[in-house]
């Protein structure tokens, strides 16, 4: 009999097997490599391939068989084989192997060598597995009975084919779980947690790469939590859906509403939202709450138009029902303000932002009913009055719903999308950023720096924001005597490390702030002076340049500041 296991998403992989019986195959200590490999090419065209396996055993000889499996993907991401099929996006015919049987020496490698031929009428992507078994000795002559141990290793194949691909994801559900309604959530995080799973649905025809992120928001729409949502790689392929979750602790009871944005290249990130009320903070909530969303889209996610001093323009948006039942749909407009990772949040009723356009807004129309598979235009018209200069902002909700207005079998959670409108007024545009705050912070147990600026737009329209952090390390001046010359080398800076801040791509708008920060990876040294630089650029106008000095003890522990001219290191200078 066999008994099969299948080696999960490692680079490397060590196998120890021992037989039941005394002359069974010796120990085995591999290395297999890669587990999944990205391709690309054009249609009618082969693009060749590599997997490396390397036996680093000192005396047993490894026998493989390989062979081409289709791939099927798992919720929680994991890529298995399947039988090949006629799914549209099966690839298992395109892939050709060198060779199917072979076997490695002890400390020799094998490198097998494949190629994908991709057809002219396919897909724009495909997908496929090889599948590499090792093969178990051969029973010696004499034995009626043994055991048989196969060990199967996995390369997923994603071959994207061509330049036009048309990436798609919407959150297909979204579950509020809390953890002690299981004995497996319980063990694992404790009674009082609660798990959030949003559910990415691929209706692409490419594979995506999905980055979460969990918002709670209190009654008043003020955030509270925020958390990433993950899974594995977070690769999704289409026709396949993964579940992304995180786990929350001590909410306070109150009613609150969890919002899910998971960005996967797409126009807009997928965002479903989930309301929920925990009555017992010992408790928490007292069941399952789940549903699913409506699938619908909106295009563009952005009207940006430069409007004169006094008139009208208008720009359309296209609403499309792309689920199985009939939407209603309701747009309107409110405050458009992002909080400081450039989401949006809600503003106060009655509040009105200095640089809002919400008032010159008209829409037509503003209700309607979609059928599966219909979409509309609606004109979204701005009024600009006399006397108006610089940006001018709004945020146009889409609103969708089950035209019957029942759930029927299933309960349908809110979904709503965002566009956003700029509104670029007059000549006359001041531009204007300024770094409210530069801070830094040790990471635990390391002489590793993580900095953060707080960036706020201090003019009249609205910016893109990018900047970079510098590592410079201190250098004093040195004095080397060579022969009769005394060879004095100034003080100096020189830079050790360089790293892109990480920011939200948003433009921050006039009065907003936006937090840019990074992580510098080069380990700082003991009893050395260090400033780090932070540079942001604004249009066509010089970077601005902020400094922050640090230098480290004989402990490794990073101080602000300089260090005293005694602690100062001498370097010896060199020709």
């Amino acid at each position: 009999m066999k008994h099969y296991s299948i080696v999960g998403i490692q680079v490397i992989v060590s196998l120890l097997l021992g037989s039941l019986l005394a002359h069974a195959q010796g120990q085995l200590d591999l290395m297999y490599s890669p587990m999944v490999l990205e391709l690309a090419g054009d249609r009618g065209n082969s693009v060749p391939f590599e997997i490396t396996i390397i036996n680093q055993s000192r005396s047993a000889t490894a026998y493989f068989r390989s062979e081409v499996t289709g791939l099927y993907e798992r919720p929680d991401g994991v890529y298995v084989p399947r039988d090949r099929s006629d799914w549209t996006y099966d690839a298992s015919e395109w892939v050709e192997l060198d060779a199917t049987e072979f076997s490695v020496p002890p400390g020799g490698f094998y490198v097998i060598r494949g190629r994908v031929r991709i057809p002219r009428q396919s897909a724009a992507s495909g997908y496929a597995m090889v599948v590499t078994e090792l093969l178990p000795e051969p029973a010696p002559p004499g034995v009626e009975a043994s055991t048989e141990y196969y060990q199967r290793f996995t390369t997923a194949l994603e071959v994207a084919v061509g330049r036009q691909q048309r990436r798609s994801a919407y959150i297909a559900e979204m579950k509020v779980i809390p953890t002690g309604s299981s004995p497996d959530l319980a063990l694992a995080y404790g009674r009082n947690g609660l798990l959030f799973l949003a559910t990415l649905a691929n209706d692409g025809d490419i594979h995506v790469r999905a980055q979460g992120q969990l918002i709670i928001r209190d009654a008043a729409g003020r955030r509270v939590r925020t958390v990433p949502l993950g899974t594995g790689r977070g690769v999704v392929i289409p026709d396949s859906v993964i579940e992304l979750g995180s786990v929350i602790m001590s909410l306070p009871p109150g009613e609150y509403e969890a919002e899910a944005r998971i960005n996967y290249g797409g126009h807009r990130p997928a965002i479903a939202r989930a309301a929920f009320t925990i009555d017992d903070a010992a408790a928490g909530i007292s069941g399952i709450v789940a549903g699913r969303t409506m699938r619908v889209d909106v295009m563009p996610a952005l009207i940006e138009l430069v409007m004169p001093r006094h008139g009208y323009r208008a720009g359309t948006i296209t609403v499309s029902n792309l689920d199985s039942t009939d939407v209603r749909f309701k747009v309107y407009v409110e405050e458009l303000l992002h909080d400081l990772d450039g989401v949006p949040v809600p503003v106060d009723e009655g509040i009105v932002l200095p640089y809002s356009a919400s008032e010159w807004v008209t829409i037509r129309p503003d209700e309607f009913v979609l059928r599966p598979g219909q979409r509309r235009n609606v004109v979204v018209g701005f009024q600009v009055p006399e006397g108006t200069e610089g940006g001018r902002y709004a945020r146009i909700r889409v609103e969708a719903e089950r035209a019957d207005g029942e759930a029927g079998s299933e309960d349908y959670i809110s979904t709503d999308l965002d566009v956003e409108a700029f509104l670029m007024i007059g000549q006359n545009h001041v531009r204007q950023l300024e770094v409210i705050d530069f801070i830094w912070q040790q990471a635990p147990g390391a002489p590793i720096v993580m900095v953060a600026s707080l960036v706020g737009n201090a003019g009249s329209v609205h910016e893109t924001l990018a900047g970079r952090y510098v590592l410079e390390r201190y250098y004093p001046e040195t004095e080397e005597q060579v022969g009769d010359v005394i060879l004095v080398r100034d003080a100096r800076w020189e830079v050790v490390d360089q790293v892109v801040a990480e920011v939200s791509p948003t433009p921050v708008l006039p009065g907003e702030q936006r937090y840019m920060q990074a992580v510098l990876p080069t380990p700082l040294e003991a009893n050395v002076q260090y400033r780090i630089s932070f540079e942001v650029g604004q249009g066509n106008q010089p970077p601005q340049i902020h400094y922050l000095d640090l230098w480290v003890d004989e402990d490794l522990v990073v101080h602000a500041g300089t260090m005293e001219p005694a602690e100062t290191e001498t370097v010896a200078g060199s020709l």
